[in-house]
C-alpha cells in the first residue's frame, strides 16, 4: 500500500520541474501555489497558451480548482449518503477514470519539452503511472470466480467507448453503469 501511494504521488516531482511557480512573486502566494498544485492545475498551466499567464492568474486558477475539489467532495459525500445499500459496484468509476486517463495520456504525447529526457518521461510516465493505478484498482479480482466478469467487462466497455467516442464522461459512466448493473443483479450477495 505504501509503495502504491508513493508511486501515485511521484508525479508531483515531475510537475515541479515545469510548473511555472517562478511567475508567482509573493512568498505567501508561492506557499499556497505549492500546496494547491493538483493534476488539473498542472495540466492547464503546462500548455502553450498558459505561457503568458501571470502569477495572479495562476493563483486564481489554483484557488478555484481547490474550491471545486472541496465543493465536489462535499457534494459527493452528501449524495453518496443517498445511495441505497443494495447498490454495489460504484467503486469501478475510479478504475474507469484511470483507464480513460491512460488512453488520453498515450494519445496526447507532447514534443515541446526542453530536454530529450523530459520529453521521454512526459510520454511514458503519465500512461505508466495510470496503468499502475488501473492494475492496483483491479488487484483483488477473484480470477477463479465468475464475478470477475463484472469488472473485466466494464473495463472493456470503458476502453471501447473511449476509443470509439473519445468522450471521457460517456466512457466512465458507461463502464460504471454496466459494472453497477452486473454486480447489483447477477452477483448480488
Amino acid at each position: 500500500m505504501a509503495v502504491a501511494a508513493f508511486l501515485v504521488n511521484l508525479r508531483h516531482v515531475f510537475y515541479a520541474l515545469s510548473f511555472p511557480l517562478h511567475r508567482v512573486t509573493s512568498r505567501l502566494g508561492r506557499t499556497y501555489s505549492t500546496f494547491a498544485l493538483c493534476d488539473e492545475a498542472y495540466a492547464l498551466t503546462a500548455g502553450g497558451k498558459a505561457r503568458s499567464w501571470s502569477g495572479r492568474r495562476i493563483l486564481w486558477l489554483q484557488f478555484l480548482l481547490h474550491l471545486y475539489w472541496t465543493a465536489g467532495a462535499t457534494v459527493g459525500a452528501l449524495l453518496g449518503a443517498l445511495v441505497p445499500d443494495g447498490v454495489t459496484g460504484l467503486d469501478f468509476a475510479l478504475t474507469a477514470l484511470f483507464a480513460v486517463l491512460a488512453i488520453d495520456a498515450v494519445r496526447e504525447r507532447r514534443g515541446d519539452l526542453p530536454t530529450p529526457l523530459l520529453a521521454l518521461l512526459s510520454t511514458r510516465m503519465p500512461a505508466g503511472i495510470i496503468v499502475i493505478l488501473v492494475v492496483y484498482c483491479l488487484r483483488d479480482l477473484p480470477l477463479t470466480q465468475p464475478r470477475v466478469l463484472a469488472p473485466l467487462s466494464a473495463l472493456a466497455v470503458t476502453v471501447g467507448l473511449h476509443l470509439w467516442r473519445r468522450n471521457a464522461l460517456l466512457s466512465i459512466l458507461g463502464g460504471t453503469a454496466l459494472h453497477v448493473a452486473v454486480t447489483s443483479t447477477a452477483f448480488a450477495h
